[in-house]
């Protein structure tokens, strides 16, 4: 048996930190050259939208046991039998979460959400470990 492996992300991240930063710098810009109010309109929706991020701290999991898969993703959630899935296509992207596409016996495919994954090295291993065909045609 396989320990059971959970991998969280919070929505207080220091990428959300640094776009509230940018963004309430650009208002302050905006504010001191006088701006239309389509930008006011535009960067204000983007400043209340990572202030909520910071203030709802919404976190992602991704829990993987012997038995399933569970995950979590702001109201989004899911589980999946491991005796259900045929196989795993793991994609990994330089510039962020890996994408992955779980296909069921029945043939249906279910993606996961991007936020709850880790690097694709670490899901690749995580789904290997216990005895799931990744990559797999």
């Amino acid at each position: 048996m396989t320990e059971a492996y959970e991998y969280r992300l919070s929505g207080r991240r220091p990428v959300v930190w640094f776009g509230l930063c940018v963004i309430l710098g650009l208002l302050t810009l905006a504010a001191r050259h006088d701006a239309p109010p389509a930008i006011w309109a535009l960067w204000g929706a983007v400043a209340a939208s990572l202030a909520w991020m910071l203030i709802a701290n919404p976190i992602s999991t991704l829990r993987l046991t012997d038995t399933d898969i569970t995950w979590r993703e702001g109201g989004r959630q899911g589980h999946l039998p491991m005796a259900q899935i045929t196989g795993i296509k793991i994609t990994d992207w330089s510039d962020g979460a890996p994408d992955c596409r779980i296909t069921l016996i029945t043939g249906e495919t279910v993606d996961l959400p991007g936020n709850c994954l880790p690097d694709a090295h670490t899901l690749h291993a995580q789904f290997t470990a216990r005895g799931l065909p990744v990559n797999a045609p």
